[in-house]
């Protein structure tokens, strides 16, 4: 093999490779979607007491999202089809959402901080509001920026600090805990099912993997109020 020939193999394996990695890095990004798809459907109804929730209490279906604020695919689910569920199944009465923290305190350094801040803002009946700014456009992590992000949603910005300060490590780890006793690997994840407004929980019927689009939760949702 002459030193040209030898150069342009070298090159090309060292293209291979990086295109190999790229390739890598993408697939473990989207690795949620694929491993919540083996779910099971839960046995028993799954419990919303305490939970922030969106839409009417005389809903027949409810979704319940367990979700990261820093990760991607759940930020796309948010831009890109959460609007559109809402206007058509929230707004109309027909679907009742609920939302569970499951960060990746691993891979997103700030998860858990946001989350803590959604929690606090929750205790002032802000937390939708709150939830909005986080994935739209966070300050950051800071207690300063959380306190910029807070401010701007019209939360109270002492007691909301005083409860940064504490924390909120306790609620964050129910919410963990369910979706690991539920072998949730990965977020977004939604568990689709009837709602029982006196019990408080909800018979989950199908689950939905990933920022999938409207098409997927209209079939589900669908499919629970036959």
């Amino acid at each position: 093999m002459t030193t040209k020939s030898a150069l342009e193999f070298f090159s090309t394996v060292a293209v291979l490779a990086v295109a190999f990695t790229v390739l890598m890095d993408m697939r473990a990004q989207n690795k949620p979607s694929g491993e919540t798809s083996t779910l099971e459907l839960p046995s028993e109804p799954v419990s919303i007491k305490g939970v922030p929730r969106l839409g009417s209490e005389a809903s027949q279906v409810a979704i319940i999202e367990y979700s990261d604020f820093e990760c991607a695919f759940c930020k796309r689910f948010f831009s890109e089809t959460f609007p559109l569920i809402k206007k058509r199944f929230v707004d109309s009465g027909v679907v009742l959402m609920a939302f569970r923290h499951y960060p990746n305190g691993s891979g997103h350094p700030d998860a858990v901080r946001y989350a803590e801040s959604a929690v606090c803002a929750s205790e002032q009946g802000r937390f939708w509001q709150m939830h909005d700014a986080l994935f739209t456009a966070p300050s950051g992590a800071e207690d300063a920026e959380l306190e910029k992000t807070a401010l701007g949603v019209g939360i109270d910005p002492k007691p909301f600090l005083d409860c940064l300060r504490t924390g909120r490590l306790s609620v964050i780890g129910s919410d963990r805990g369910s979706g690991e006793d539920l072998k949730i690997r990965g977020t977004p994840t939604f568990l689709v099912g009837r709602f029982r407004r006196e019990t408080q929980d909800v018979k989950v019927m199908r689950i939905v993997p990933g920022a999938m689009p409207i098409s997927s939760f209209e079939t589900a949702i669908q499919r629970v109020l036959r």
